[in-house]
Order: C-alpha cells, then structure tokens, then sequence
C-alpha cells in the first residue's frame, strides 16, 4: 500500500512552471545538487588513488605524478579553475574555492587542511553598504613552495618559487621567491638561500647531525 501512494498519479502533485523564472531556478537546483554530489563524492567516498584522475575527467588540469589525498574540499567548484603541475603532493581536507582560478607549479606541498580562497562576499550583510563589495582574485603558487599544514591563502595571492610558508600562517599579501613566511598576518622572516646539500645545510638551516657523535644504541 505504501509503495502504491508513492508511485500512483494524484492530480496536481506536480508543480507547474509559470515562467522562465522558475525554470531558471529548477536548473540552477539541479545544477546546484550535481555539484554538491561531486563535492561529497570528494569528501566521503573517492579513495586517494582515484582523487587525480577524477579530477582530470570533470575538467581539473592535473600534471604527472600528483598525489591527492582525500578527503578533499571544494567550493564554488569550476573544475577548470584548478591547474596544478607535475610532483605536487595534496594534503588531507585541503580546501579549494575554485570561483577563480587556482595555478599550483611543478613539486608543490600543500599540507593537511590548508585553505585556498579566492574570493571575499559579505552576502546580504549591511557591510555591502559600507564598502565590503565582493572580490576575487586567482591565487598563484610558483614552482617549489611548501604550504604547512592548517595555513590560509587569500584572494588575489602570488607565491614565489621555493617560498616555505609555515604551518598556521595567515597569507594576505603576495610573497617574493625564496621567502620564509610565518604569522598572522604572515610577515617574511628571512630569506631562504639556495645552498646545495653537500654544503651541510639545508636551506640555510644547520644541519642537526653535523659533527655529532653517533654512539650505538641499544633497541628496546
């Protein structure tokens, strides 16, 4: 009985479209709740191995050997937006704002839960009448950087090469190559130097095993 009330005609039980407004409207739900269904596919069901090339067949450009680790977050989800090179590594619950578009160069960190936001929208909030229009802006990020975990990028951001942008940091403002970022807001700290490994530092950072004694140690 119950599944002959829900399947059987009853009169009027469907709604008529009065105009192109409300056709526009259903379009936009339907559009809406295919999206919604990718972005849960992202989070809940699409293993690791199969988050790239997924990404590749909705339309993301994806280079050769990316890792992308789900749960993986997306808003505003314009798949073309997302253009990311070859060697990057994609942290668990990134979050991507894709209203514009995300460059990501050749061997690239983006740690566990940072955050990509490419645009700014107060909504129906009296700020809109107070100057807080919307803004967006694509955010860049250049061959080499290092993002740490839980770090927030703003609209409108470029990131040098081989910057290192620290765990927790809040980027407002585009940062130069070589950069060593931290803070919030996040300021430049130093400048990294391009040193080759032989040199016994890394980065411009002592290395820790340096002249230390190495003694045997006993396994418990």
């Amino acid at each position: 009985m119950a599944c002959y009330l829900l399947f059987s005609p009853v009169q009027n039980a469907t709604p008529q479209l009065e105009s192109d407004h409300d056709m526009d409207n259903v379009c936009r739900l339907y559009k809406h709740s295919i999206i919604e269904l990718e972005n849960i596919l992202f989070r809940c069901v699409v293993p690791s191995a199969l988050a790239a090339p997924l990404l590749r067949l909705f339309g993301a450009r994806i280079g050769a050997n990316a890792r992308v680790y789900t749960p993986l977050r997306l808003h505003n989800t314009h798949y073309h937006h997302l253009m990311m090179g070859k060697n990057c590594h994609i942290g668990r619950d990134v979050f991507f704002d894709l209203s514009q578009q995300i460059y990501i160069g050749d061997n690239v960190t983006l740690s566990m839960r940072s955050t990509f936001i490419t645009h700014f929208d107060v909504g129906d909030s009296p700020l809109q009448h107070y100057g807080y229009a919307r803004e967006e802006g694509e955010i860049r990020i250049h061959d080499g950087v290092y993002i740490g975990a839980g770090a927030t990028i703003l609209h409108g951001i470029e990131i040098g090469e081989n910057s290192l942008i620290a765990a927790g940091t809040l980027v407002k403002e585009s940062i130069p190559p070589y950069s060593l970022v931290a803070g919030i807001p996040g300021r430049i700290i130093r400048k990294i130097e391009e040193r080759s490994m032989s040199s016994g530092e890394v980065y411009g950072l002592p290395n820790p095993t340096e002249n230390a004694v190495m003694t045997p140690r006993t396994v418990e």
